[in-house]
């Protein structure tokens, strides 16, 4: 053929694709999303809730019962309930305070040697510790009011017993140690059971063992100076034995606000 008629087409579309005519797709047809059309959520799309409650973490109302405990729309040092929380935490605070520096000393005044004494001192903490361990059972059966009144016979039983009967006097000191750690667990437990809430968990525990902790430090400054002053034990135990008696009283009270 002659250059007028060459049969390679001139002028049209050249079966070659040219650079503008790239099968391969150009920027703005990519099939790969851009940046806008990214179906990976971006952060105004976020499907993890932001700003809005957690629907698992987020605070509900608190599902124990408020128990009869202190208003916590008012101070807690104007509710009953609270004054009564911390008569019970400083009346057997003050009996384990009392015995813990006392109990050799009576127990050898009663005809114990002093190594003695101090293993007395020792059984007491001891059966005191297995004792707490022992209460929720306890008290999951009989309520805290019952509860609160049996805490305290062991304790009652045990002074009268060092008074009346000094020879059976490792009975007493069991008696004594079962007492004491059962009130602790007890008094710690009703402060948790009369709170609403976990804010007002920490100020009746604050006002209770604040102030309880410290009415019962001065137990045993009280006892010995009533031992000095009479020379006998007995008014100190009858004085144990009515701290026995308060707590149970107190205990027993009818739970309000």
């Amino acid at each position: 053929p002659s250059a007028g008629s060459d049969p390679v087409p001139s002028g049209g579309p050249d079966p070659v694709p040219s650079a503008g005519s790239d099968p391969v797709p150009s920027a703005g047809s990519d099939p790969v999303p851009s940046a806008g059309s990214d179906p990976v959520p971006s952060a105004g799309s976020d499907p993890v809730p932001s700003g809005g409650p957690d629907p698992v973490l987020s605070a509900g109302p608190d599902p124990r019962p408020s128990g009869g405990g202190a208003d916590p729309a008012r101070p807690v040092w104007r509710s009953a309930a609270a004054w009564r929380l911390t008569a019970v935490m400083g009346l057997q605070s003050t009996a384990f305070y009392v015995l813990v520096a006392w109990l050799p000393s009576i127990a050898t005044s009663r005809g114990a040697s002093t190594a003695l004494g101090g293993w007395y001192l020792f059984a007491y903490q001891i059966v005191g510790i297995l004792a707490g361990l022992g209460l929720p059972a306890v008290l999951a059966r009989t309520g805290t009011a019952v509860t609160g009144v049996l805490v305290c016979v062991p304790l009652l039983v045990g002074v009268l017993g060092l008074i009346a009967v000094p020879a059976a006097l490792p009975v007493w000191v069991v008696l004594a140690g079962v007492s004491s750690g059962s009130s602790l667990v007890y008094a710690l437990t009703r402060i948790s059971l009369a709170a609403g809430s976990s804010a007002e968990a920490t100020r009746l525990s604050g006002m209770a063992q604040s102030l309880g902790y410290l009415l019962a430090a001065a137990g045993p400054v009280a006892v010995g100076w009533l031992r000095d002053s009479t020379g006998s034990w007995t008014p100190a135990l009858l004085l144990l034995a009515a701290v026995a008696v308060a707590q149970a009283t107190v205990a027993a009270a009818r739970p309000g606000r």
